[in-house]
Order: structure tokens, then sequence, then C-alpha cells
């Protein structure tokens, strides 16, 4: 600041932050410390004289204090896949000593995507490849934190089961069905048996009885599952006959007179009849 011109000579100067003296000073310049950083202020100059009148303020001069301090990291990120081929990808907030601004996400060092938020997504990735993600924070200044640890995806499960081999056992209004334990890159969680392509139980083991059935013909299939809802598929068909329930014969029946004696009674003796039957196959 230059010097200002006074009968009675300059005094001092006072060098105003908005409404209030931030210094006084004799010199034609001044320091102003302890501010917030990257906050704007603006500043005016007045001298004074030796008699405490002071001068019109000249100015304001503003401007912006620097921010050198970066954020902290991120935590380490969550990585899954949404569907085959896309990537999302999760994290925590970081700290900043002013403010966190905007995320980059990075995929083997490469940027790939810029957030205001804690989640990204990416597309278009290859069937089957594991991608490794770090994210860093930057803040308002520009400051970028150092990449948080890197979180790899593991690739979707997309293979499914092998066909399962099923054997039905038939009875009256039931079938039984029992089948083998197919391969499975992971490993089968549960099962599906359909009648005439409409699925009528799920299970976990590896039988099951079909109840409530009409007499006749009837064939069944199973389809495996996986932790990651892939199908199988149907085995071959396993067919049954539910007999036709066969309806009781009537039983033969024959009468005894005076219990099982065939003699004739005693005289005085009461007169009764026994009856019996056996059943008929």
């Amino acid at each position: 600041m230059g010097r200002s011109g006074d009968g009675a000579g300059v005094a001092a100067y006072e060098v105003l932050r908005g409404p209030e003296v931030a210094a006084r000073t004799v010199e034609l310049s001044a320091t102003d410390a302890a501010l917030a950083p990257f906050t704007g202020y603006c500043y005016s100059v007045r001298a004074v004289d030796r008699h405490g009148r002071a001068s019109p303020a000249a100015g304001p001069a503003c401007t912006r204090t620097p921010d050198l301090t970066a954020p902290s990291a991120p935590p380490s990120p969550r990585v899954t896949f949404a569907s085959p081929g896309v990537a999302e990808v999760r994290w925590g907030a970081a700290s900043d000593n002013v403010e966190v601004e905007r995320y980059e996400v990075l995929r083997d060092g490469r940027l790939v995507a810029r957030v205001t938020g804690l989640r990204a997504s990416e597309e278009g990735l290859a069937q089957g490849t594991a991608p490794c993600y770090a994210v860093r924070a930057v803040d308002l200044a520009g400051n970028r934190s150092p990449p948080s640890r890197p979180a790899c995806a593991a690739p979707p499960d997309v293979t499914p089961p092998e066909a399962p081999h099923a054997a039905a056992e038939p009875g009256a209004g039931w079938i039984a069905l029992a089948w083998t334990e197919p391969a499975d890159d992971v490993g089968v969680t549960g099962y599906e048996v359909a009648r005439d392509g409409e699925v009528v139980a799920r299970v976990e083991g590896r039988s099951e009885v079909l109840r409530g059935l009409a007499a006749g013909r009837h064939c069944l299939t199973v389809r495996a599952l996986d932790a990651a809802g892939n199908r199988s598929p149907p085995s071959a068909p396993a067919c049954a006959r539910s007999p036709t329930p066969r309806r009781p014969a009537r039983p033969r029946v024959s009468r005894c007179r005076n219990g099982a004696s065939t003699r004739s009674p005693s005289p005085g003796s009461p007169r009764w009849t026994t009856w019996a039957w056996w059943p008929t196959s």
C-alpha cells in the first residue's frame, strides 16, 4: 500500500478485514494470520494521523487463502457384480479440513469414474474378469488423497450345474422320486421338481414324494440350482404309472346257530345266532 498525505502526519495504518481492524502498523504492509484455509477475505486500509483521525478506507482488495491439505484416503471399497459385465463399487466417506468435493474411481490405476456420492458403477467389462478398484477423494482446492486400498470383485458365476439323473417309483396315488447330485463349479444349493413342465416342489435334498396323484402315467423332471441362481438343464423324464386304487372285496359271511355247535339245542336252552366273516382279497 502507498503512503497517504496528511498535514498532521500519518501516525499509522489500519488494515480492515470487513468492519474489523485486523492489523495496525506503521509499515506499508501487514500480515493477517490464523485464517481458515480455502476461504475468501476482503481487506481495506485507512490512514490514521497523530490526532486519531482516520482517512476513508481504500479498497477492498480480496483474496482466498490456499488449502494445501489433502483429504484422507477413503476406506477400501466393496466391489460386486450388479449384473454380468457391470461392476458396482461402494465405499465410505473420506475426511478433509475443508470439504470433500468428489471421488475418483480407479481400476488398475486408470480413472474410470468421477462421482460426488459414495458409489459408482462400470459397464462393459469382459465376462469372467475380476476387476480391482481403488478410490481417492478430491477436495474443493483440487487436493487429492492417497488412493484407498484396492478391492477386487470375484467374477460372477454364470455356469449352471449339470443335469441330474432321476428315477421314479410309483404307488397308489403317489410317486417317489430320487436323483443324483450333479456337478457344479461352485456347489448345488437346491432342486426343482416339475411335472408336465410345471414346478411342483422345491427341495434341498435329493428325493421327494409327490402325493395326491391321479391314477395313470406321470413323468417328472428335476433341475439343479446353484447359489447364483443358475439352473441346470432338466433331467431326462422319470416316468411311472400310478395304479388305480382297488376297492375292497365284499367279505364272506357265515352263520352258526347256538354258537359254534352244529348239534340241536337241548330242551330249555336259549336260542341265539353267531355271525362271522372273513375278508377276501
